[in-house]
């Protein structure tokens, strides 16, 4: 992919076209790993969730391909995306498994 910025910018290309190129195969690898995930899990449930979840461009591009795809997607709404949203997430987890009795160790 960085191979095929490179020669587009080389060759002249539009940043538009580029960019758009760019996001398609971001989106296609982030759709063809929740596909794979899905079939070895039995999972349909993908949550979309980082700091690029920020880029409306990739977000929704990656709903509608994930949805279109059998697989029900969560979004964020009450919590940031990014780095915040990450932290709560990981206090929440790390409360569970004191909750539970699990330690960091697996043990």
């Amino acid at each position: 992919m960085i191979r095929a910025v490179v020669r587009d910018v080389v060759a002249g290309q539009g940043r538009t076209s580029i960019c758009a190129r760019f996001h398609a195969t971001i989106m296609d690898m982030f759709a063809e790993a929740a596909r794979a995930t899905a079939r070895s899990t039995g999972i349909d449930r993908v949550v979309l969730s980082g700091g690029c979840m920020n880029n409306t461009l990739l977000r929704r591009g990656l709903q509608e391909k994930l949805t279109r795809d059998g697989l029900e997607v969560g979004l964020h709404r009450r919590v940031p995306c990014g780095d915040a949203g990450l932290s709560l997430g990981q206090t929440v987890i790390a409360s569970a498994a004191a909750e539970s009795g699990l330690r960091h160790d697996g043990g």
